[in-house]
């Protein structure tokens, strides 16, 4: 196939791609958090050493498959991009089979292997949003400014929203806390606040996340609207 790569990439497939790559630093800063709890915290930095290596198998995967990528773009990105989004609901609810025990590592050899479980499950959205940000730069290659601008917009975008959690509405210190931080943050901050709620509190304990544990909760519901907003905020600011 003859590379086009003059051709203007399209404002969809730039808020797709603005998307992704917000959803993949919030998705690494999650993880960081997450197991920064779960697990001693000197494992959570691992999670940046693993997205690197998705990108770096990213990178080997379109030298070796340029020429399959580039002649079915549009179905390998958006492959790429369901998938992904499948992989991050997924690796976690993985990462909750495998019995890995940083307390006992020192003495039980399974514990590293279980360990590099992790690390291969967490390893797989990763890679396949990276596919999507350099198949995109491939196909594209005469428009890095635009291709590079969606991704660290994006990217940015990912990482400076503020989002309001365990808001108690029977407090005057929760509506309190809201007003400083709006005044203070004004429109970096999401209009969706997360409540607290006991179901939220709950679906850890069943390795599920809240969308799965109970889809009907105000957590869920709240988590839900979040999504949107961050979807159509992401749209705006390409645009």
């Amino acid at each position: 196939m003859r590379e086009d790569n003059n051709k203007t990439p399209p404002v969809s497939l730039l808020a797709s791609l603005f998307l992704v790559s917000s959803a993949l630093i919030a998705h690494e800063i999650v993880l960081t958090r997450l197991f920064s709890i779960a697990q001693w915290h000197h494992f959570a930095y691992m999670v940046i050493s693993v997205a690197l290596l998705g990108f770096g198998a990213s990178g080997t995967f379109m030298s070796l498959c340029r020429a399959f990528v580039l002649a079915r773009f549009q179905k390998v990105y958006a492959a790429a991009a369901w998938l992904y989004a499948a992989a991050i609901i997924l690796s976690f609810l993985m990462t909750r089979e495998i019995p890995f025990d940083p307390f006992l590592i020192v003495w039980d050899p399974r514990q590293s292997l279980y360990l590099l479980g992790y690390c291969a499950t967490l390893f797989v959205p990763f890679l396949l949003a990276a596919v999507c940000i350099g198949a995109t730069f491939v196909r594209y290659a005469r428009h890095v400014n635009r291709i590079y601008f969606a991704n660290m917009a994006g990217s940015g975008f990912g990482g400076v929203g503020v989002l309001l959690t365990m808001y108690d509405t029977r407090t005057n210190l929760s509506r309190q806390v809201v007003d400083e931080v709006i005044s203070y943050f004004k429109n970096r901050v999401y209009k969706t606040i997360i409540p607290r709620n006991i179901k939220l509190a709950e679906a850890p304990s069943y390795g599920m996340p809240i969308n799965i544990y109970d889809p009907k909760s105000l957590g869920a519901i709240s988590y839900y609207n979040l999504s949107k907003e961050f979807i159509i905020n992401g749209e705006k600011s390409i645009r």
